[in-house]
């Protein structure tokens, strides 16, 4: 919804999840400008690229790609990885936006984005875990066909140790970074009020707010931002920001599943005001 939201803004582009700058890393991280100057390698690189698992959903063919990356002339990994998200927001009608990208997969490598891209500023949106849980049994008792299905732990004890390691891992590297560089929200405050937690993340990126991050869901529905290989457990993109299902652990869970949350996670429920 956030991902959403974001790339609504006329300033904004943010692509279906890959994880493709991390992923080709070891095999192009140390190439050079005389590197993306050959178009032999360039091709190499634009078919790690497009060969990226869901780099798909972006709709961009190899030779776009390859002849985006030479155009640009990049002397470094990192401006080859540029000119992709630079290629996918040209197409999006948004040339000059400035770039983002959200990946559930990037909380254990945030200072290793952090050192690709120096000027990078990471938001960090956290969810009640018990509904998270909820969203999980919600997602795994759906059918679905996409290669993306997501495979999702279902048991309560799994789930909060998950919940609690990650809730870690992502506080443990934000905590490398400079206080300007980090924002965190709330899930449950962005859907009590969007517009107000929306303006206060505009202001921090230093962009100014647009109201048509509120009508994602009738952008998406007419653009189709979020891809039909994700859409099966995705419906929701296609609704308004809703509290509707904030809390709704106390309903689902069955007994004594609430005290096995809390016996493992309660600390990280603690920190975000989840539990008193």
């Amino acid at each position: 919804m956030l991902r959403l939201m974001l790339t609504c803004h006329p300033g904004l582009v943010v692509p279906p999840e890959c994880g493709f700058i991390i992923w080709l890393q070891p095999g192009f991280g140390r190439w050079n400008g005389s590197d993306f100057a050959d178009a032999g390698k360039v091709s190499g690189f634009a078919d790690a690229v497009c060969d990226a698992r869901k780099f798909d959903t972006w709709k961009l063919s190899r030779e776009d790609v390859r002849q985006a990356v030479l155009s640009s002339r990049p002397d470094s990994y990192a401006a080859a990885c540029w000119a992709v998200y630079a290629l996918f927001a040209s197409r999006c009608g948004k040339p000059h936006a400035t770039w983002g990208d959200k990946n559930n997969y990037y909380l254990e490598h945030i200072t290793a984005l952090k050192a690709i891209y120096p000027e990078a500023r990471f938001i960090h949106i956290v969810r009640d875990g018990r509904d998270v849980a909820c969203s999980y049994r919600e997602t795994m008792s759906r059918e679905s066909d996409s290669p993306y299905r997501p495979e999702l732990p279902v048991s309560i004890d799994e789930i909060s140790r998950k919940w609690s390691r990650d809730i870690r891992m992502i506080q443990g590297q934000l905590a490398y970074l400079a206080r300007e560089d980090k924002l965190e929200t709330r899930y449950e405050d962005l859907v009590a009020d969007p517009a107000g937690e929306l303006a206060r993340i505009c202001a921090w990126l230093g962009v100014p707010f647009a109201a048509s991050m509120l009508d994602f869901h009738d952008i998406n529905r007419a653009s189709m931002l979020e891809p039909d290989a994700t859409m099966d457990w995705k419906q929701r993109t296609l609704e308004p920001a809703s509290t509707g299902t904030v809390g709704r652990h106390a309903t689902h869970f069955a007994a004594g599943e609430a005290e096995v949350f809390v016996a493992n996670a309660g600390a990280q429920l603690r920190d975000y005001g989840y539990l008193d």
